[in-house]
């Protein structure tokens, strides 16, 4: 009778391990998706932060040159033309500005630390854009 419970034991005891596995396999396999959706996102973050860093590139400069002072007035017609295509350029960015800026909340919701570091420094370009205009 000893030896029917003992084994009984163990039955019960293996039974409890395999179920204690597939849980792990589950959340396991789980982890896995999860990070790789992370990456995804990541490099998705990535792609588009750089095209935005390049775009916003000798943006502020242009902005701040004060070359209007001595400008005859066909040269401030030009330039105003050029100002009034950058307030149209900034506008279709500003989608792209708020694309970044979700993706990095959402990886760092996620557990990915990169996205929300460069955003604070990254995307300010398009805010101090938006500012000089």
């Amino acid at each position: 009778m000893l030896v029917v419970v003992f084994v009984q034991d163990v039955s019960n005891a293996w039974g409890g391990l395999e179920g204690a596995e597939k849980g792990y396999e589950e959340w396991l396999l789980n982890e896995i998706r999860r990070l790789e959706r992370l990456d995804h996102l990541a490099e998705k973050f990535r792609q588009k932060a750089a095209i935005h860093e390049t775009w916003t590139e000798g943006k502020e400069v242009m902005l701040q040159a004060r070359d209007f002072e001595t400008a005859s007035l066909s040269e401030i017609k030009a330039l105003l033309k050029k100002h009034e295509a950058f307030e149209s350029d900034l506008a279709a960015h500003q989608d792209r500005v708020e694309q970044i800026a979700a993706i990095a909340q959402e990886l760092k919701y996620g557990g990915r630390e990169e996205g929300w570091r460069r955003e604070e420094g990254g995307t300010d370009g398009g805010r101090e854009a938006q500012e000089l205009k």
